[in-house]
């Protein structure tokens, strides 16, 4: 970092472009006034392009557009005159990701851009990327939501080759199962036919047919060499399902009238929490607001400034901090995750109990034996992940832990957690991550204001509209309110013959589409495949409610 470099030089350096262009277009403007009628033609179509590019670049109004942008990043509040090298290391991130915009470039080249920015400044960035900028994005991101607002098209990295889908995120994800099913498809049809032919061989290897027998083997090892198809990576996501924890009190967190804060300065103001066994609880708010202040205080580790709180009874926590200090940069991938057993268990645990653990999270062979020092960010992550959840925790405090995880890690880890596993423990996240908290919460907990509000249509919160929030108790005195009486529905009114032959149609169409996803004249052509994909997935909308209604029908024969 230069020495005396500030935020305000970094920033005017950007104007550079800017300042050209309106150079220019002054000098444009100058030469109109002695031009020749002949000559304003060109003058007039100079003028028109440099416009674009003013435009193009945020016009005239350049302070403003600093403004914004920091605005938009989370720097709206900055001291400009402070040296680059004594802001924090996500104030710099988010620094020079205002510079690159402020840039206006033809092509914006973004590496992870939401990693240091909070919920609304990721808001902002996709707003400005779809809205705003005019040139071309590639952007490398784990970002789900974001791929899925900006991308228009996907580049997926997979066995050394390049895999291009059109559409964002949600179309990425239908394209890849696509090619997983139909080259699992192919290569399952491959090795029937392997084994019949070794099967021939054998018989036939030696005596009368040895020479036919001989032939066909050759021709096998042509035709295996031309026909294999490589099954798509699943990226090798964890298969690991929670231990069953101890059963703790109904109540795991209660405050009342509690005042958090750092110094004995107050950062929120006193709030009310109910926490009760087995909800999935996120907690939100812009960057330094005081998320992780309350965590610390709720499990004991920082004094309040007021109020009460308490924990409850028979808890068995796990902890995942953003800055892990307690990692011992000298242990084994291995042997970290057993001492993270041991200390969780209070009992011995075998090292292949923890290779085990360790495998099951992307850890195999000799990767195991890699000191934690010598990790990435992600491999030290996903360590003393397997570390936390194999101990059998009843409650588990994730503090933004899916930063440095990738996409597979990060979908494990919203499956064995998420709001529709049968994991029974409580779970409390502090998270940037919109796809985490959509998958893993049931209300949130937001800061905002130095408030804190509870907020229970999780997805509509977080697709930045305004629900209706209440005080930050539990909501489980919610009243269940009874369905109004309605008319019996067409389904209702199908004889039970029509419903069992409307859904064997239907599978046997679905049955001729599976198969044909398999013939490479449909899956190497993707419109064949988007074709056969749209018809699949409405026959699938059309079969679900009549499976429904035979379902409650069978389980009302009982």
């Amino acid at each position: 970092m230069t020495p005396g470099l500030t935020a305000r030089a970094l920033l005017d350096a950007t104007r550079a472009h800017v300042e050209e262009v309106q150079a220019a277009l002054q000098e444009v403007f100058e030469a109109m006034g002695t031009a020749a009628p002949e000559a304003l033609d060109s003058l007039l179509a100079k003028q028109a392009r440099l416009e674009s590019t003013l435009e193009a670049m945020g016009g005239w109004d350049e302070a403003y557009r600093v403004d914004a942008v920091l605005e938009g990043v989370g720097l709206g509040e900055l001291d400009r005159d402070r040296e680059v090298r004594t802001l924090s290391g996500g104030e710099r991130a988010r620094l020079e990701l205002a510079r690159v915009l402020l840039e206006s470039p033809d092509v914006l080249l973004l590496d992870e851009p939401t990693n240091h920015l909070d919920l609304e400044a990721r808001r902002w960035l996709e707003a400005f990327l779809q809205d705003t900028f005019k040139g071309a994005v590639m952007l490398v991101t784990h970002d789900r939501w974001l791929l899925q607002a900006v991308c228009t098209r996907v580049i997926e990295i997979n066995g050394g080759a390049l895999l291009v889908s059109e559409g964002g995120w949600d179309q990425w994800q239908a394209h890849r199962a696509q090619r997983s099913v139909a080259a699992t498809r192919a290569a399952e049809k491959l090795a029937a036919h392997v084994r019949r032919e070794q099967a021939f061989i054998r018989r036939y290897k030696a005596g009368q047919r040895a020479k036919q027998a001989r032939g066909r083997a050759s021709r096998l090892e042509r035709h295996v060499e031309a026909n294999t198809v490589e099954v798509p990576d699943d990226e090798a996501v964890a298969a690991f399902d929670l231990p069953v924890p101890p059963r703790s009190g109904d109540m795991v967190v209660e405050a009342v009238g509690l005042i958090v804060g750092v110094e004995g300065t107050p950062l929120l103001d006193p709030i009310d929490i109910d926490i009760r066994r087995g909800e999935h609880v996120g907690i939100v708010g812009p960057n330094g607001t005081g998320k992780t202040t309350l965590l610390r205080t709720l499990l004991g580790e920082l004094p309040s400034l007021g109020g009460t709180h308490r924990l409850g009874a028979g808890l068995r926590t796990g902890w995942f901090r953003q800055d892990r200090t307690d990692v011992d940069p000298e242990a084994a991938i291995w042997l970290h995750v057993r001492r993270a057993l041991e200390e969780g268990l209070d009992g011995p645990v075998s090292e292949q109990a923890a290779r085990n653990l360790a495998g099951a999270f992307l850890f195999s062979g000799d990767m195991q034996d890699r000191e934690m020092g010598a990790c990435s960010g992600g491999e030290r992550a996903r360590a003393v992940m397997a570390g936390l959840l194999g101990r059998g925790c009843n409650l588990l405090v994730l503090d933004e832990p899916t930063n440095h995880l990738d996409i597979p890690s990060a979908q494990r880890i919203e499956a064995v957690l998420g709001t529709q596993s049968d994991w029974p423990g409580t779970l409390i996240v502090v998270s940037h991550d919109r796809a985490l908290l959509q998958a893993t919460c049931s209300r949130l907990l937001v800061i905002e204001g130095g408030a804190l509000t509870n907020v229970l249509d999780v997805e509509q919160w977080l697709r930045g509209r305004s629900p209706a929030s209440e005080p930050a108790a539990s909501p489980e005195a919610t009243a269940r309110v009874a369905p109004p009486k309605s008319r019996r529905t067409k389904l209702q009114r199908m004889t039970q013959q029509g419903l069992e032959d409307a859904i064997e149609t239907i599978e046997l169409e679905l049955g001729e589409l599976n198969a044909a996803m398999s013939l490479e004249e449909n899956w190497s052509d993707p419109q064949r495949m988007q074709a056969i994909t749209d018809r699949v997935n409405a026959l699938q909308t059309e079969l679900r409610p009549l499976e429904d209604e035979w379902g409650a029908r069978a389980d009302a024969a009982e």
